[in-house]
């Protein structure tokens, strides 16, 4: 019996909310991605269409706002780690610029990627779980 309280001690004591943060770190890219794909349709992390471009000539062609022109903004997404979650973010310059135009919700993943990340921080939480076991 003794043994068992060891283990459910082991286990209460595990650092849950460190340990999402470290799977949410080690998947930054394939988040990030996750964006950027949202992106390439022409649509935010709510699902929302982005538009149209206005002119033939700034993308030669009439097609989804897909917010990649340089790739500056797009290359400069990270991902932060919160406490109950995670926030995408952009370094680039045009950041404000481009969430003032498109809303906040550019940057973050949609509800059909989520499913995705809760199975990598499951993943996380198991084989620590089997470590302290």
């Amino acid at each position: 019996m003794t043994a068992a309280l060891d283990q459910l001690d082991r286990l209460y004591a595990l650092p849950v909310e460190s340990i999402a943060t470290v799977a949410v770190e080690r998947h930054e890219d394939e988040i990030t991605e996750f964006n950027r794909e949202q992106l390439d349709k022409g649509l935010d992390s709510d699902g929302r269409s982005l538009g149209s471009y206005a002119s033939r000539k700034y993308k030669g062609r009439l097609r989804p706002v897909d917010l990649l022109d340089t790739g500056a903004f797009r290359g400069s997404f990270n991902v932060d780690a919160q406490t109950g979650g995670f926030v995408v973010d952009a370094t680039d310059s045009k950041t404000q610029k481009l969430t003032a135009k498109y809303g906040k919700a550019i940057l973050g993943v949609s509800d059909e990627n989520k499913p995705a990340i809760g199975e990598w921080i499951k993943d996380e939480l198991i084989s620590e779980i089997e470590q302290e076991l």
